[in-house]
């Protein structure tokens, strides 16, 4: 993967998350997996990216069915689905104002600046984490 590409792209993602990161000051983090299956039952393989999850500690207490279940270093993770179902407040409201940003990206952008088979941390300071994702 160029360098120069990569870095490109992970600023451009932190400058277009830093507004959601201000308006929602409860939310520390967003995160995904990315990769193409190994195996799809016959169909073809295809790159694909997961959906996201807002990582916050201070909304732990809120969800307390799922805290240990969708906990990660100490912060809950929260997915649409959800944020829907348990908190009509702030997780939903987040959620609902991320939902556009993640939209617009085409999936060849998220492969070109974090490649495949990984998980991406992003984080409110602009910290990008990119691990390798551990995926069937």
């Amino acid at each position: 993967m160029d360098e120069k590409l990569k870095t490109f792209g992970q600023d451009a993602f932190t400058e277009a998350l830093a507004p959601f990161f201000e308006a929602n000051p409860r939310i520390d983090g967003i995160v995904w997996s990315q990769y193409t299956p190994y195996f799809n039952d016959g169909d073809a393989c295809t790159f694909g990216v997961h959906e996201p999850y807002l990582v916050s500690a201070s909304l732990k207490e809120e969800f307390p069915d799922y805290a240990e279940e969708y906990m990660h270093e100490n912060a809950l993770w929260i997915s649409s689905y959800r944020a829907k179902d348990e908190d009509p407040n702030d997780a939903t409201r987040a959620m609902e104002g991320f939902g556009p940003i993640w939209a617009d990206i085409p999936e060849s952008v998220f492969l070109a600046v974090f490649g495949d088979h990984v998980q991406v941390l992003i984080e409110r300071d602009g910290t990008v984490t990119v691990d390798e994702a551990d995926h069937d």
